[in-house]
């Protein structure tokens, strides 16, 4: 078994002028609820191989 290597170095966060912005656009995503159940599906396993989940 090989050490994974962090795609983000520990207490990376983003830029000043981004944070706001960014979170309300998180925020928003967050609210959606017109998506078919295929694609949240296929974004939740997206997401998970991205932030190395096991679900």
């Amino acid at each position: 078994m090989s050490d994974r290597i962090p795609r983000v170095a520990s207490g990376t966060y983003a830029a000043v002028p981004l944070r706001k912005p960014l979170g309300d656009w998180q925020a928003a995503v967050v609210r959606m609820a017109s998506l078919d159940p295929i694609t949240t599906e296929i974004v939740r396993m997206r997401c998970a191989v991205y932030h190395d989940c096991k679900t």
